[in-house]
Formats: C-alpha cells, sequence, structure tokens
C-alpha cells in the first residue's frame, strides 16, 4: 500500500491519505484511488483493479505524449 500511497501522491490525489496507515488500504485511500479514477475516465470504485493498475503504471513522459496529441 505504501507504493499505491505514493503513486497517488504524484497525482496530487493523495489527499489526506499521507496521514493514515501507510500499509492499510482503508477509506482514505480508497477515496483517492475513486479520485484519480475519476481524473482519468474509469469506473470510479475505489478498487485498483486492471484498467487502474494500467492508467497508474502510465510514465509521466507517456502523458505528456497523450496530451500533445
Amino acid at each position: 500500500m505504501r507504493l499505491l500511497r505514493q503513486r497517488l501522491a504524484l497525482e496530487d490525489t493523495l489527499g489526506t491519505a499521507a496521514s493514515s496507515d501507510a500499509e492499510a488500504f482503508d477509506s482514505v485511500l480508497a477515496g483517492s484511488v475513486r479520485r484519480f479514477q475519476a481524473l482519468h475516465g474509469l469506473e470510479e470504485d475505489g478498487i485498483v483493479g486492471r484498467e487502474t493498475l494500467a492508467a497508474l503504471n502510465v510514465s509521466a513522459a507517456a502523458r505528456a505524449r497523450q496530451i500533445a496529441a
């Protein structure tokens, strides 16, 4: 969970999750996942499934190319 929190912090969707237990998938972290999903046009279920994981794994360079296109 610590890596997920770090990744969401990079997206600025972490909110107050930084102050939560770094090893727990709690309601605060699920809310951060939902905010990330909303920003990326994904189903906002708070679950890190296949599509959410794929979106989380897009590099900054690849995301910049998407925006430029």
